[in-house]
């Protein structure tokens, strides 16, 4: 019985609960066809100085006028701004009242921010930019001095002009029209008062509409971009809005916006992006913007992936050239939310999945073969354009740095060749894939070293952390020793198990067996080490002297003393079976702008070797690899450590 009167009580209440819903959806329907005929009676006889009084009501009549009169939807927008308008003012229309607004304001522009077109004439100064990646618009640079300065005239492939942008660009080297954001000044002042709480109401409707729309409007990004235009202030507030909380939701409408960039149609993707590129000019958007882009930075990479050119399909990824450069955003966000980390291990992961099962990478692997690895690598060099970031990384995160290693240590040997020695190869070796890609990799790591240099000379101070990061002898051995480790552990998994028990005995023969010039982990060793005992003016010996493997330095010598023998069996037309790409290889390595990040290391590597290896070890060693110890003995064998060769 009671079961009974449990379930008609169940049901009374689900009917109860089934009318107060229908209730309310009455009076929602009535309280919007009352406001319909409000809205309405504004429109048609525009009395649009109603809403001076009457602010709560504008999202409310942005969102009927954007489903009942879309055609008007821009012009309503306009009068809404602009309903505080008294007397001579009305004799204006609402367009050409904040067309004055932003005349009024033209003198006050702190930033250029023009975005480049493709094959449009650029400008990129050494002397004022802050780092390479840096450029103005022409316009610029004709009402700028840059007289004496080492500036270079090229085409733009994209990217904006940093005119006025003081992160960028030296102060005096702005133009006459951007001055760059004068201290304590705030550019929504040159926007009349009365306007400025109007502006946040429409602009935040305007974000609420295309977020809650389930095919979002470009009509709606347009109205915004074009809003943003009229006057600096209004780019600062569209900021602010974007960065503050959805109606309704824990996130922040920019988090919504880019969480669903890629659900997006490609129209909308490309508009989405030039807006965010106009809007990250500011500083105070430009740091949660890069904070949001790196928490969706690994869905991105994805998503670009899949497309033909991210550039042309609206890829978010193309506007990390703007954010990855500023130093003291990317050094907070690498404390703080792993910014550096997740670079790293994406390209990490994207080297690991081209490993074949022999350990080494396949530069046939679809990941190194449609570039894959392209937008990450470029992206973590901005990164570490920055010296504080990557001073950051030497001296305070030892992790970090092992994973910068690591890069290395997975390119190295890629790529190998073996001489053929009856008939002609069918298919040669496409060996530019293999060497850009290492070429990309040592451009990164130079820029890299360039951290540890400064560390040395100058005190770098964070404006949002105040740490300097100076370098000290200590850091210095750590550094050496992360480097030894990884050389010697690459070795271990190389090396076969008898060439590891007798290092000193064990033949190789360039001329037979496998031989690849990829060997950036001893081309990063040789540039840190060329630093440490050039800038910071370290002794070899005290660098060197304590380390305890003295095999070590054998296998600093192995591989760069084959490149050479590698490279001179070519020029002697040894490797002619081969094709013509080996002729390719010996230019790209000894004659071409690679080689002050290859040979150049490589005989610095073959130098250290011989400073800090027995002498007789050291030449037994040389003629071995040179096949030229029977030449000069009677005996043909190899001197260990112990013995001495007789002279």
């Amino acid at each position: 019985m009671k079961r009974k009167m449990d379930w008609k009580e169940n049901q009374n209440k689900i009917t109860q609960d089934e009318e107060s819903r229908i209730g309310n959806k009455e009076e929602e329907e009535k309280e919007e066809e009352k406001n319909a005929i409000v809205y309405e009676k504004i429109i048609n006889n525009q009395q649009w100085e109603w809403l001076e009084e009457n602010e709560r009501e504008i999202p409310s009549l942005l969102k009927w006028s954007w489903k009942n009169k879309m055609d008007l939807f821009l012009p309503i927008c306009f009068e809404i701004l602009t309903c505080y308008r008294k007397g001579q003012e009305r004799n204006y229309k609402a367009e050409e009242f904040l067309r004055q607004v932003k005349n009024k304001s033209t003198s006050q522009s702190s930033v250029c921010g023009l975005i480049f077109k493709p094959g449009s004439l650029i400008v990129t100064c050494k002397t004022c930019g802050l780092d390479p990646t840096c450029a103005i618009c022409m316009p610029c640079f004709q009402n700028s001095n840059h007289k004496g300065h080492d500036y270079n005239i090229h085409t733009s492939g994209g990217g904006m002009c940093d005119c006025g942008d003081p992160l960028a660009w030296k102060k005096n080297g702005f133009c006459v029209h951007h001055t760059g954001a004068k201290e304590g000044i705030d550019p929504v002042q040159f926007i009349p008062s009365q306007m400025i709480p109007l502006a946040h109401i429409v602009f935040q409707s305007l974000l609420e509409i295309f977020i809650h729309e389930i095919e979002p409007p470009l009509l709606i990004i347009t109205i915004l971009s074009l809003l943003q235009e009229f006057n600096e202030g209004f780019r600062n507030i569209l900021g602010k809005e974007m960065i503050s909380k959805a109606v309704g939701s824990n996130e922040s409408r920019l988090f919504n916006l880019v969480n669903r960039h890629y659900q997006f149609g490609r129209i909308t993707r490309v508009a989405l992006v030039q807006l965010y590129n106009n809007l990250i000019v500011d500083y105070d958007f430009k740091k949660p913007f890069t904070s949001h882009f790196m928490k969706h930075y690994r869905e991105m990479n994805r998503q670009d992936r899949q497309m033909d050119n991210a550039k042309t399909n609206g890829g978010i990824s193309e506007l990390s050239v703007q954010l990855l450069t500023v130093s003291t955003i990317v050094l907070e966000l690498a404390q703080t939310e792993n910014l550096l980390d997740i670079l790293l291990q994406i390209f990490l992961d994207c080297l690991s999945e081209a490993k074949g099962d022999n350990g080494i990478l396949q530069c046939s692997h679809q990941n190194i073969e449609k570039n894959f690895h392209w937008r990450v690598s470029h992206d973590l060099r901005y990164a570490l354009t920055n010296l504080c970031v990557s001073q950051w990384i030497f001296f305070q995160s030892p992790s970090l740095f092992a994973k910068v290693i690591k890069l290395a240590s997975l390119m190295q040997g890629m790529e190998p060749n073996r001489r053929e020695t009856r008939t002609h190869i069918e298919r040669e070796t496409q060996y530019l894939t293999s060497t850009n890609l290492e070429y990309d990799l040592l451009k990164t790591m130079d820029i890299f070293v360039k951290g540890l240099k400064a560390g040395k000379e100058i005190k770098i101070v964070t404006d949002e952390t105040n740490e300097e990061f100076i370098g000290s002898e200590e850091d210095s051995e750590h550094i050496i020793q992360c480097l030894v480790e990884e050389i010697e552990s690459y070795f271990k998994h190389s090396l076969e198990k008898e060439e590891k028990d007798k290092l000193d005995l064990f033949h190789f023969d360039v001329s037979s067996e496998n031989i690849s010039v990829h060997i950036p982990l001893q081309r990063t060793f040789s540039m840190i080490f060329n630093i440490f005992t050039g800038s910071w003016n370290l002794s070899l010996d005290r660098l060197l002297n304590r380390m305890t493997n003295r095999s070590f330095f054998q296998l600093l010598l192995e591989e760069p003393l084959r490149i050479q023998i590698f490279i001179a069996q070519i020029e002697s037309r040894m490797w002619i079976r081969n094709g013509d790409s080996m002729r390719q290889i010996a230019y790209l390595y000894k004659k071409s702008s690679y080689s002050s990040l290859t040979f150049c290391k490589d005989i610095l590597s073959i130098q250290i070797a011989a400073r800090m290896m027995n002498t007789s070890h050291f030449l037994a060693i040389c003629l071995e690899r040179w096949n030229l110890t029977a030449f000069f003995f009677s005996e043909s064998k190899v001197v260990s450590n112990s013995e001495h060769l007789p002279l």
